[in-house]
């Protein structure tokens, strides 16, 4: 892989940070012009901390225990809070991951402070208008895509849009559209998984009191509406083994809870217990990044799509 002109060469200043603070932390691979550079084992491993749960146990000891064969996932966006708490749990369970990061360092601060498992992670250094660098964090057995990419909310002097515009507005539709070329260009057909909103279309998924708020939100929400646009016309051709589009209520940065809900138009009831049972649309105010995170893995990762391949699930408390 190349890095590109004005693209981070962080991961190597990163990675020596990294290996300096994060002990607890067995080794990292940094892949920048193709070739990994792998951390040494630390040789304080066994005298750090993990993090706990009230009963003592590793916070992601039960799903190390339900991982039966690793699959191979590719992460873009992953330093977003959505993707994050995803890799957190997919590298807990045992998963071969593949991370593209502009800013590598970001990415291994981020899975410190979580003191995550890392000995199956890749990062590629680039950014997701770099084709090879895409294509790089793309390749080998790629069975899951998880696209968490996004912009960051700028001011706008338009009070049309709540003097609220993106840094970059079109960074969802030009990423997702580099990420299903590296696709076709190799012949995988992963199951993949964007990262959208709510509010999107008639707002029937939308609290009342909501409405009006996200009707302004006319520039990010044109860059995810095009996304979901360009996934289900690639779905459609054949690209794609399957696909689930994941639209969060308004984001926060809550801790996990038991209480996130789960549906998608036209879902009937089953009886069961599994994230509210709802019926149709979950309609919320907000749900946190980190039970986002958990359900993207739970039911993506762990349970490949499930019920919800094909559809666009709103999830919300």
């Amino acid at each position: 892989m190349r890095v590109r002109e004005g693209v981070s060469t962080e991961p190597f200043v990163g990675s020596r940070w990294f290996h300096r603070n994060c002990r607890n932390i067995d080794r990292l691979a940094i892949r920048s012009g193709g070739d990994p550079i792998h951390q040494s084992r630390s040789e304080h491993r066994n005298n750090t901390r993990q993090p706990t749960t009230p009963t003592g146990q590793s916070p992601f000891s039960n799903f190390e225990a339900t991982m039966s064969t690793p699959q191979h996932l590719a992460f873009f966006g992953a330093t977003g809070g959505c993707a994050l708490n995803a890799l957190i749990h997919s590298l807990a369970a045992g998963h071969i991951c593949t991370a593209l990061a502009r800013t590598p360092a970001k990415l291994t601060a981020l899975l410190a402070t979580a003191a995550a498992r890392t000995e199956n992670l890749t990062i590629v250094a680039g950014d997701i208008d770099d084709a090879d660098a895409v294509a790089a964090t793309l390749s080998g057995a790629t069975t899951t895509v998880l696209f968490g990419v996004g912009g960051t909310p700028a001011f706008s002097p338009n009070p049309l849009t709540c003097f609220v515009t993106l840094n970059d507005p079109t960074i969802c539709e030009r990423g997702i559209t580099q990420v299903l070329a590296a696709l076709r260009a190799s012949g995988q057909r992963p199951l993949l998984c964007v990262i959208s909103t709510t509010g999107l279309d008639d707002n029937r998924d939308l609290p009342l009191a909501m409405r009006p708020l996200y009707k302004a939100l006319k520039v990010p929400h044109r860059d995810k509406k095009k996304m979901e646009e360009l996934v289900v016309r690639a779905a459609n051709e054949g690209v794609l083994a399957a696909h689930v589009v994941v639209r969060p209520a308004l984001l926060t940065d809550g801790e996990q809870t038991d209480k996130l809900r789960a549906g998608y138009r036209g879902r009937a009831k089953t009886g069961g217990n599994a994230w509210g049972d709802v019926e149709g649309e979950a309609v919320g105010y907000t749900v946190s990044r980190k039970d986002v995170g958990h359900w993207i893995f739970q039911e993506v990762v762990q349970g490949r799509g499930g019920e919800w391949k094909g559809h666009t699930v709103s999830l919300a408390y």
